[in-house]
């Protein structure tokens, strides 16, 4: 959205450009955008191939961005302003970010997306490794498959139980930021911590963008992706138009969890935390019908949840 503020009257109008195929917000094409305001926009490219440029906006064609404030704005490149030619003169272009933190490869050969979330970077997609990163197998009974076929594995990622999500840190976990736990995570990444999570929606709840209706805790649509999950009716909640979801781009699929049998396939998410009390480990969920990122206090170790790593 472009966020545009008269500075005579200081009225605001909004137009929407998604449809841009640069994948910028605004398109400057020849043209002139002066005094005005670009704030927390988000150019993003569902093609691995085409980079989106410009969270703010996209400058050719001798156009013309002046005396504006581009802010908090993201993109694969050009993070707030990008373009040919044209003049981008006198605006304040400031804190805005990318979109992603390059890719990862597992020990299988699995090729992951990512995504920044404030000063972390974050795993786009389900772990489904079935080895550790030193190549050491994990045992076929200590991780679960809740897809049908190839592309619902690449979708939904494997469900591991926590003494493999921790792996080597099992008698105590850890609540560190970060964690210290590689667990089953690729070298240079880790099992986040509940700190770690908590950290992340944090920085969501301080953009509303993320937040529905304008309430901190409101950010589990946020964080859910925009496919396959049930629909509810509640307002805010995950299922309830699924169009609105994945602002952060963080892509929480609803993968369900293993618990003696397959279970809650399409309806929630859980992922494992590193954090330990005891013979119970945290985990954190989302769900069609609820609307924050919830946290729990702990459960049993034999469950099998989906894992995010983080980025040491």
């Amino acid at each position: 959205l472009f966020r545009s503020v008269n500075p005579t009257d200081g009225d605001a109008w909004t137009y929407d450009f998604e449809d841009s195929d640069l994948s910028s917000l605004i398109l400057i094409d020849g043209g002139t955008v002066t005094h005005c305001v670009l704030l927390n926009n988000l150019a993003y490219n569902n093609a691995d191939t085409t980079q989106a440029k410009g969270g703010g906006a996209y400058v050719q064609n001798n156009g013309q961005l002046l005396n504006c404030v581009v802010s908090y704005n993201r993109a694969d490149n050009g993070f707030g302003v990008a373009g040919t030619t044209g003049d981008v003169v006198n605006n304040t272009i400031t804190q805005n970010y990318g979109t992603h933190c390059g890719t990862l490869v597992d020990y299988d050969g699995h090729l992951y997306e990512t995504v920044v979330i404030g000063t972390q970077c974050w795993m786009r997609d389900n772990l489904r490794t079935t080895h550790y990163a030193d190549g050491v197998a994990i045992p076929t009974n200590s991780y679960y498959n809740p897809g049908a076929s190839e592309v619902e594995t690449q979708t939904f990622g494997l469900l591991y139980k926590w003494d493999v999500a921790a792996r080597g840190n099992t008698a105590s976990g850890s609540d560190s930021n970060p964690s210290g736990v590689q667990g089953v995570c690729p070298e240079n990444w880790h099992l986040p911590s509940n700190a770690e999570f908590t950290q992340m929606t944090d920085f969501l709840a301080h953009d509303n963008e993320n937040c529905c209706n304008g309430n901190t805790t409101y950010v589990a649509k946020a964080l859910a992706s925009n496919e396959n999950w049930q629909t509810s009716t509640a307002d805010c909640a995950v299922g309830n138009d699924l169009s609105a979801n994945n602002k952060s781009l963080f892509n929480a699929q609803p993968a369900g969890c293993y618990n003696g049998g397959y279970a809650d396939l399409y309806t929630r998410s859980y992922f494992w935390t590193s954090s330990k009390s005891g013979n119970y480990a945290n985990f954190r969920r989302l769900m069609y019908s609820e609307r924050i990122f919830y946290s729990s206090d702990y459960t049993y170790l034999y469950r099998g949840y989906s894992v995010r790593c983080v980025k040491d």
